[in-house]
């Protein structure tokens, strides 16, 4: 299993985006496997797609999220896993988003130990392996 963040999500899908070649090439590298995402990476998605003028239109947001759940998997946060989540946001002081940490608390519910995204800020985290 794969977790694929919204970083990758938005580099795949703008192609103006600054990494959508190497995202293209990174479908390739992951293809067959089991991707997830958490509502989170959902929302993020969603909202960072709604802020693109190209784009900014409701059926055309909808035709890429149906793309999205149709490719991967979603993990629903419980409202622990949202609690807990800032335990990580104070550990690494901020240095991972909270957000972020929702992912990795995700990743640690599921068991995934790799995660597809252009976020550096993953790197910080001893165990994951970032597919980029």
């Amino acid at each position: 299993m794969i977790f694929v963040d919204t970083s990758f999500l938005v580099g795949l899908l703008l192609t103006n985006d600054v990494n959508n070649s190497r995202a293209n090439e990174l479908i390739n590298v992951i293809d067959g496997e089991n991707l997830i995402i958490n509502n989170t990476v959902l929302t993020e998605t969603i909202n960072f797609l709604s802020k693109c003028k190209k784009i900014n239109q409701g059926h055309v947001i909808k035709d890429l999220i149906d793309i999205i759940i149709n490719s991967c998997n979603i993990h629903f946060l419980s409202s622990n896993e949202y609690y807990t989540a800032i335990d990580l946001y104070l550990h690494f002081n901020g240095a991972i988003n909270y957000s972020d940490c929702t992912i990795l608390k995700s990743m640690e519910s599921l068991g995934i130990n790799k995660i597809v995204s252009f976020d550096s800020g993953f790197d910080l985290v001893s165990g994951i392996s970032r597919i980029f």
